[in-house]
C-alpha cells in the first residue's frame, strides 16, 4: 500500500439516492388541462386551489378539482415529500 497519496474528497450538492427520485406516471395531468381558481386554504408545503381539469374523468368534459400546490423557497426534501405525498394520494 502506498502511503504517499493523497485524497481529496468533497460533497456533490447535485446527488439524490435514487430511491428519493420522482418518476412521472400516468397520473399526472398536463397543466394545459388545468384550470386554476380561488384559493381554498393552505397545506403543509403550500396553498391549495380549487381548479377545473379537462379530459381527465372518463366522460366527463370537466371536473371539479383541488390543485396543492408547493412553495417556491421549499427545499429539495420537501419538494419530494411534496410529490411522495401526491403518489401515495393518487
Amino acid at each position: 500500500m502506498n502511503e504517499d497519496r493523497l485524497y481529496v474528497l468533497s460533497a456533490n450538492p447535485h446527488y439524490a439516492v435514487p430511491e428519493d427520485m420522482y418518476i412521472a406516471d400516468e397520473w399526472e395531468v398536463p397543466r394545459e388541462k388545468i384550470e386554476i381558481g380561488q384559493p381554498i386554504g393552505k397545506g403543509s408545503f403550500g396553498m391549495v386551489y380549487e381548479g377545473v381539469a379537462t379530459d381527465i374523468v372518463k366522460n366527463e368534459a370537466k371536473a371539479r378539482v383541488a390543485i396543492k400546490t408547493v412553495n417556491e423557497s421549499a427545499s429539495v426534501r420537501d419538494r419530494i415529500a411534496f410529490l411522495n405525498e401526491a403518489s401515495v394520494m393518487k
